[in-house]
């Protein structure tokens, strides 16, 4: 229960800094916040021990995944990077 707690507690502390550096316009430190996100979620969805079916723990798994990529072309510029991370 205390990694999870502890997994939990810094997805919420890095989501609010990549929060407050995109409200600030600091592009650069995003390109470390950002994508840390869904991996560091991951980590802590992972250590909760789900007894949920295995199908769903995949599907769940392989969703972030591709929310990661998504984040990932986000940080890009031009319309082909946004098309890129809302696709």
């Amino acid at each position: 229960m205390r990694r999870r707690s502890a997994a939990a507690l810094a997805y919420a502390g890095l989501a609010v800094v990549d929060a407050g550096l995109a409200a600030a316009g600091r592009r650069g430190l995003r390109r470390v916040t950002k994508p840390a996100l869904m991996p560091l979620l991951q980590v802590a969805v992972g250590s909760a021990g789900s007894t949920a079916h295995p199908g769903l723990r995949r599907g769940a798994t392989a969703a972030r995944g591709w929310s990661w990529a998504g984040d990932v072309a986000l940080l890009g510029e031009g319309e082909r990077a946004f098309l890129t991370g809302v696709g």
